[in-house]
């Protein structure tokens, strides 16, 4: 399988997205492996599990900006409900989403 068929699997814009890396295959590989190795993810668990609303939100926009750059529209369109959600105080609200996005990954 090759890059192409692969964001086309899992509902990547392959041709959008790779104009946002100037049509360069191997850069967008290079920061598809560093995503995989950024704590953004880990660091947004662990302020959940404290409940430190701020760290949720810091991490929330981060995800949702590297989701983006990177094409995810998944994990974007989460990342996005979830920083909406924080920023309007909708404490509430907040163990829905993430709960729903656990069983997604």
């Amino acid at each position: 399988m090759n890059l192409q068929e692969a964001c086309e699997k899992i509902n990547v814009n392959y041709k959008d997205t790779l104009e946002r890396f100037c049509g360069n295959e191997v850069i967008y590989k290079k920061f598809l492996k560093r995503f995989l190795e950024d704590g953004t993810y880990s660091n947004l668990e662990q302020a959940w599990e404290e409940r430190d609303y701020e760290e949720i939100e810091k991490n929330a926009h981060t995800l949702k900006g590297l989701a983006g750059n990177l094409g995810l529209e998944s994990l974007f369109n989460n990342s996005n409900n979830l920083f909406q959600t924080i920023k309007k105080k909708e404490y509430k609200d907040i163990e829905r989403i993430i709960s729903e996005n656990r069983k997604r990954i």
